[in-house]
C-alpha cells in the first residue's frame, strides 16, 4: 500500500489575514525538521511565488519543493509527506 502525503489547506474568509506567511513558515520549518514538503500556491495573488520561488525558479530551502496552481496538485502527490496549499480567500470563486 503506498503512504499517500498529508494535505494541509490554509485557508481564510479574505485577504490579509496571514495565510500565504503561514503557509511559507510552516513550510519552511517542517522541511527543515527532515519533511519532504510540496508547497502549492494556489492563490491567484502569487505572493508565495515571491519567497519560495526566487529567480532561478526553484526553492531554496531544504525539504521544500514550491508548486504553482492546483493544476500541479496530481504532481506533487509522490515522495511528499506533506502537501501544504496557499489557498485563495474562501470568499473567492476560486477557492
Amino acid at each position: 500500500m503506498q503512504n499517500r502525503p498529508y494535505i494541509l489547506v490554509m485557508g481564510s474568509h479574505k485577504g490579509g489575514t496571514g495565510r500565504t506567511t503561514s503557509a511559507l513558515a510552516l513550510a519552511y520549518l517542517w522541511g527543515r525538521a527532515g519533511w519532504n514538503v510540496a508547497l502549492v500556491d494556489a492563490d491567484p495573488a502569487g505572493a508565495a511565488r515571491l519567497v519560495a520561488q526566487p529567480p532561478g525558479g526553484v526553492c531554496p530551502w531544504e525539504g521544500v519543493k514550491f508548486y504553482s496552481g492546483l493544476s500541479e496538485l496530481k504532481r506533487c502527490q509522490n515522495g511528499n509527506d506533506l502537501i501544504l496549499i496557499d489557498s485563495p480567500p474562501l470568499t473567492e470563486k476560486a477557492a
